[in-house]
């Protein structure tokens, strides 16, 4: 394969010209041609300057466009302008007693540090508690699979050995995705991993925050694989995951390596069950171990024999020991790639997207070891931890050794160790309790080790303390937060710094994830001292809400996704008794008393947001082999083009307009549906209606309500759905063949066909439900599902709608407490309102109020969004709708500030009002605020889009408020 890949693509020769740089336009070309060949008498400096002013120009130009397109996804990429390339050679390698400098020698000593030289005698090919599983069939691998793998891919990912990229790969499937599809199923098949696949480039990476770069341990490998072999490991990883998730393999207190958990799921289970445990009068001790280079340690022999108890498929097992076995790698030193060194038997690729799925299988026998009711355990891939609770602390430490030893017994069974200076104890005390100081010693083959507690430790990125109250947490991140956010104050400068639009964007994607790390723990939304360090960052930017009510509402999204959660997680069975997947063998906190003021469990908090019957979500319907569409020729779903502007709506109409004529004539059974939405002397209404036409007569309608705690976006899924069904049976009595159905929301005809869990799942069911078993009846039968814009003079979609709006009158039909959908949009809503509600209560100067009419909103007003308007624009118009700026007044009242207070044209006390109403400096420029307010009323002109885009305007134009 690999002189393949030479012969049709040879290298190119490449010479000292560079790449032509992202930002160079025609304007630098020219300036470039003039000045090696001068077409006038100017001075070479006169057309030197001409050039660099042109580079200039269009640096500035590129920079514009890259950050008008900047948004809060991709805003890290940016970073990639000041990292570069890392030119600097390694430092000398301490090996063998002296420094080694040679790449090739450098490459030796830092794989022997990486990699182990041989696996452990003491692994056990027993159980070890896992039972014997009956093995499941294979299925092929099917286009769909590999399309879903490369679609989540980046093209910018590094390359392996042969220098081939996602771009390429991509590419090459779209053109020919036979050889692919092929290829990947013959491995299967064999049981055999290319051995050309099998070869990675290690690319070594400096360990932050390490004094002694000599030292091997200072450095990290990243394994760079190949793209067609990651391909294949992405869809041999999707399988892995269903079917652990689907026949319950791993053990749900392994919250890593597996779809639906993370760490916040973890920390919710250690606050839960300690609270509880605090209310049923017990101690409670945690105890934090590492695992020692567990990826690097993991015995092939053991992973199989795993793999085979758990029921995996033999094709899966055969392929996994080939793709293990004789693996070699290319370390990357100084800019050389040294040369090829066999890996050891031993070990999972930390770079392959099989490691986390694989590492978690691997750890199943050491959770499966603990069965002790007195304690708990948790695992986040090699993190594993042990929370002991009894009457006492002693009893808890006499209780933590033994678990620790049967843990470490189980550890070497599997070829692993614990690092044990790495490891952390703390006793949690309740407020009642006295704290303890009891340590723990650990047995080992190296001897004895002592663990003395802590008052604080870090636990998967959360700082625990003794009452758990998480003070240290909040006071850590807000402390990193303003850190950052002082950064951000310089970059935002007044007059030439980045614009509103921009610092928010930095905000949100760069200090509120640092604020609100494990909020769903720690806040308890009426506990002000947690959020008081946090508050004083957001009201620096706009239309960023106080973080205590942004805390607020991630907790009632949070909890809309309990119902979504598998029936057996950890969460699912510490919900309260009301919920259906409630277990009742777990301790469970006591009812508390009336009186009672002690904080909540976190877990039982979430669920009083939500309801135990909201909307539920089913997890694993459909295996990643079976595609979502079946019939890809006979179920269609038509979208409008990507970018497709608002003008374009009318011409998308008209063309819709000609096709339903031309499906009437051919006898194609049309349906149109659609949903509304009222609010109604405070109640909301929600109707669903659809219209079905044949041969241009209308042959059903349907129009209903489904309750007050759903919203739109339900209405139209579940008319669709509806509508689907109806259409088929219809179809079926009068044999017609072909069903086009209209439907003016974009979003729900993208997922209608999706079986994966989201909003509205319950309408995909039926529309599947339906839409299969009508294709599947005859070959010949077709459906199609196409996207037209709404309220544009289509006859069929005004229909529906009115059938809709009369459903609005209708009698409800709700099919769950409340849906998804409304409860993330009423979570919305009272963000908004509590943040109005503290607006409106806080006291304001006059200019503000003056100023500022609307309350503030969640979304960034427009006028700051408008790329149009120069920063030192924008910025001066914060400073007249806030009076905070370079004005006589504010001089007058800051005597740290230098100046005059008079205005230029005289008048002692140079006001706001003053420079817009009556300065005669600006006389000229006032008629563009006469256009937008013949009176100008402050209120027309500050609190419009059109009154604030004139004093816009109108600051530019006068140039009030500039630094002098």
């Amino acid at each position: 394969m690999a002189n393949a890949t030479e012969d049709s693509m040879p290298k190119k020769k490449q010479g000292a010209k560079s790449r032509r740089s992202p930002w160079w336009n025609s304007e630098c070309s020219k300036a470039l041609r003039d000045l090696k060949h001068p077409p006038d008498n100017r001075s070479r400096n006169a057309r030197r300057a001409c050039l660099r002013g042109a580079i200039r120009r269009a640096c500035k130009s590129h920079a514009d466009q890259v950050c008008k397109a900047a948004s809060i996804g991709n805003v890290f990429r940016f970073t990639n302008w000041y990292k570069g390339k890392r030119r600097a050679p390694l430092p000398p390698i301490r090996f063998g007693g002296g420094l080694v400098t040679v790449p090739q020698q450098k490459a030796i000593a830092l794989t022997d540090k990486f990699f182990p030289k041989a696996t452990s005698s003491w692994v056990s090919l027993k159980p070890l508690g896992i039972p014997q599983a009956p093995e499941r069939p294979w299925h092929n691998i099917t286009k769909e699979e590999i399309e879903t793998a490369l679609a989540s891919s980046s093209n910018t990912s590094s390359p392996g050995a042969f220098g081939t990229n996602y771009r390429l790969l991509k590419w090459a499937f779209s053109v020919r995705p036979n050889p692919i599809l092929n290829l990947y199923n013959g491995c299967l098949t064999l049981g055999y991993h290319p051995s050309c696949l099998r070869n990675a480039v290690i690319a070594v990476i400096p360990k932050p925050n390490c004094s002694n770069m000599s030292d091997p341990k200072s450095y990290q490998p990243i394994l760079l694989l190949e793209t067609l072999s990651k391909c294949l490991e992405k869809v041999v990883t999707r399988c892995l995951i269903f079917e652990a998730g689907k026949f319950n393999l791993i053990p749900h207190s392994q919250f890593g390596g597996r779809d639906m958990t993370s760490c916040a799921d973890a920390g919710l289970c250690l606050t839960h069950n300690t609270r509880t445990q605090w209310a049923l009068g017990n101690h409670v001790l945690l105890l934090t171990m590492d695992v020692s280079g567990y990826f690097n340690n993991v015995d092939h022999a053991r992973l199989i024999f795993t793999l085979k108890r758990l029921g995996y498929a033999h094709e899966i097992c055969q392929w996994i020991q080939s793709y293990l076995l004789k693996r070699t790698a290319q370390p990357k030193i100084d800019e050389t790639l040294c040369d090829p060194i066999n890996l050891p038997a031993v070990g999972i690729p930390q770079g392959s997207p099989l490691s986390p799925i694989l590492s978690s299988i691997y750890s199943i026998p050491l959770l499966r070891a603990i069965q002790d009711p007195q304690a708990l355990t948790y695992a986040y891939v090699d993190d594993f931890s042990i929370l002991a609770f009894s009457n006492s602390h002693a009893s808890n430490t006499t209780i933590l050794q033994n678990i620790a030893n049967t843990a470490n017994n189980t550890l070497r069974a599997l070829g692993l160790e614990f690092e044990l200076p790495k490891s952390n104890l703390i006793h949690f005390t309740s407020c009642k309790q006295q704290p303890s100081n009891a340590q723990i010693t650990l047995t080992h083959d190296l001897g004895t080790s002592v663990i003395t507690p802590k008052v604080v430790v870090r636990w998967l990125g959360f700082y625990l303390d003794q009452k758990l109250n998480f003070k240290e947490h909040v006071r850590y991140m807000a402390n990193k937060a303003n850190a950052i956010l002082a950064g951000l104050h310089m970059l935002a400068d007044t007059v030439k710094g980045m614009s509103m639009r921009h610092a928010r964007i930095l905000f949100i994607a760069c200090v509120r994830p640092i604020l609100t790390y494990g909020s769903l723990i720690w806040f308890h939304g009426g506990s002000p001292e947690h959020s008081k360090p946090l508050q004083q960052t957001p009201y620096t930017i706009a239309s960023i809400p106080p973080i205590h009510i942004y805390l607020q509402r991630l907790n009632t999204n949070a909890a809309t996704k309990l119902r979504a959660l598998p029936r057996h997680a950890e969460i699912s069975c510490r919900l309260p008794k009301a919920w259906d997947s409630h277990d009742p063998t777990l301790p469970h906190p006591p009812k508390p008393k009336r009186c009672q003021t002690a904080v909540p469990s976190p877990i039982v908090r979430l669920a009083a947001l939500s309801h135990p019957e909201s909307e539920f979500q089913t997890l694993y319907l459909n295996p990643p082999w079976v595609p979502e569409n079946p019939f890809p020729g006979r179920l269609q779903f038509a979208f409008p083009p990507a970018g497709s502007p608002k003008d374009c709506q009318a011409k998308i109409a008209e063309n819709a307009n000609r096709l339903i004529d031309a499906l009437a004539h051919k006898g194609t059974l049309i349906g149109f549906s659609d949903g509304s939405k009222e609010v109604r002397l405070g109640v909301r209404k929600v109707g669903v209606g659809y219209s079905i036409v044949w041969k241009k007569e209308e042959v059903a309608k349907f129009s209903g309500g489904i309750g007050p705690r759903a919203d739109i976006f339900d209405a139209k899924m579940l008319a669709l759905a509806l509508i689907v069904r109806r259409c088929t049976r219809f179809a079926k009595s009068h044999n017609i063949l072909r069903i086009h159905i209209f439907l003016d929301n974009l979003a729900a005809v993208r997922i209608i066909n999706k079986c994966s869990p989201h909003a509205a799942q319950y309408a995909s069911i039926l529309f599947r439900k339906e839409a299969h078993t009508f294709l599947q009846g005859n070959a010949r039968r077709s459906i199609v599902v196409q996207w037209i814009p709404g309220h544009s003079k289509i006859k069929g979609n005004k229909r529906a709608d009115k059938l809709a709006n009369a459903g609005l009158d209708s009698c409800p039909t709700p099919f769950f407490n409340r849906t998804a959908t409304w409860a993330k949009c009423r979570a919305t809503q009272r963000a908004a309102k509590s943040w109005g509600r503290l607006w409106a209560e806080h006291p304001h100067s006059k200019t503000v109020q003056k100023h500022i009419p609307r309350p503030p909103a969640l979304k960034l007003h427009p006028i700051f969004q408008n790329p149009s308007i120069p920063r030192s624009v924008s910025s001066r118009l914060i400073h007249v709708m806030t009076g905070h700026g370079c004005f006589g007044e504010y001089k007058a009242r800051m005597p740290f500030i230098n100046g005059s207070a008079k205005c230029q044209c005289g008048d002692p006390n140079q006001t706001i009002p003053h420079l817009l109403f009556h300065c005669p400096l600006a006389k000229d420029s006032r008629k563009l605020l006469f256009e937008a307010a013949p009176d100008l009323n402050p209120a027309t002109l500050f609190g419009t889009p059109k009154g604030l885009e004139a004093v816009a305007k109108f600051i530019y134009h006068s140039g009030i408020g500039l630094y002098k």
